[in-house]
């Protein structure tokens, strides 16, 4: 069956806006068939911000994974989230964290997912659904959220008709900013790794390392009270 263009579809619904409203705003199309097309067109980004002083606004539209752990091409080669946080790593901070990053497809906003506490934020929010959805609906959901961006200027504004219409049409969706990424992730490490069993773990592999004369039966409780006191 062949797949519908929404990707196209959706620019050319920007491109009329933009030109109704007279802004001075670039919108781009670039169809990635492959791997090494998609990152080719990804630095292309991090040189518009890092070398320009353009900073971008990326949409990916593509097919999501049913796991959510990632996208897949039109020629079915897959691009994991790990794949992808570098490179937009590295244009979030040439955008000075002003990195929006909008996945149309399923599952797309689990980028978050695979962040830890430390890592940099690859985006300064995303804005994508939770689960699985039709093409007809994605288009729907941001042909609102773009028509009423680029008529009102306001992404306030234009957050709502997003959500007015993924929830009218039973699409699960977020937005979620950089600061919420990192708390999420920060809970999410404290939950999995701050544990009694876990402290107790990363004590003995401490203990391992002192010298002999320095190991007692107290240091590994030691160690431990010293992960919680941390914590």
């Amino acid at each position: 069956m062949r797949e519908v263009p929404t990707g196209k579809m959706l620019y050319d619904i920007i491109e009329s806006q933009i030109n109704e409203n007279n802004l001075t705003i670039t919108a781009v199309y670039k169809k990635c068939v492959s791997k090494a097309e998609f990152f080719s067109v990804l630095h292309e980004a991090y040189e518009d911000a890092s070398i320009r002083k353009e900073y971008p606004w990326i949409h990916i539209e593509s097919h999501g994974t049913e796991s959510g752990n990632g996208i897949v091409l039109s020629n079915d080669e897959f691009i994991s989230w790990d794949d992808l946080k570098p490179i937009l790593t590295d244009i979030n901070l040439a955008t000075k964290c002003n990195l929006m990053l909008v996945m149309s497809a399923c599952n797309g906003a689990f980028l978050g997912e695979i962040l830890q506490p430390t890592d940099r934020a690859p985006c300064w929010g995303i804005i994508g659904p939770t689960k699985e959805v039709y093409p007809d609906d994605l288009m729907a959901i941001f042909r609102s959220l773009y028509t009423e961006l680029l008529s009102s200027l306001s992404g306030d504004k234009a957050l709502i008709s997003f959500f007015d219409s993924a929830n009218s049409r039973g699409v699960d969706s977020l937005f979620i900013m950089a600061l919420d990424l990192f708390k999420k992730a920060y809970a999410g490490y404290f939950a999995n790794h701050c544990t009694y069993k876990e402290y107790w773990k990363r004590a003995k592999v401490v203990r391992n390392q002192l010298p002999k004369n320095q190991k007692s039966e107290n240091t590994i409780q030691d160690v431990v009270q010293m992960f919680k006191n941390k914590s």
